[in-house]
């Protein structure tokens, strides 16, 4: 994310022990099967109908605005790197538009 004209702001997504698949690492199993990863549709939370999993993100610093920040716009990026099956990445990255929100105190 970025946080206005500061750049980057760290967030935290909820803890990958016991999580949904969308907050762990992939983990080869089977060279026959490892095309059956397709990514958001084995997580058991997606949403059946749209195929979209909600995820709630909380700020690193423990707060989204500043003490006396009423207003702030962010910028929420998606990146994603395909790796190959000799474990390296390769190819292009995907790069979701991103979206842009205001949050207001």
């Amino acid at each position: 994310m970025n946080k206005g004209s500061i750049g980057t702001f760290a967030v935290n997504p909820p803890s990958p022990v016991g999580a949904p698949f969308r907050t762990q690492s992939y983990v080869h199993g089977d060279d026959l099967a490892s095309n059956q990863f397709r990514g958001t549709f084995n997580d058991p939370t997606h949403d059946f109908v749209t195929g979209y999993v909600t995820i709630n993100l909380e700020p690193t610093s423990g707060q989204w605005l500043d003490p006396g920040q009423n207003f702030c716009a962010f910028s929420i990026n998606l990146v994603a790197v395909t790796r190959v099956t000799n474990g390296y990445t390769g190819g292009n990255d995907y790069n979701a538009i991103p979206v842009l929100i205001g949050i207001e105190a």
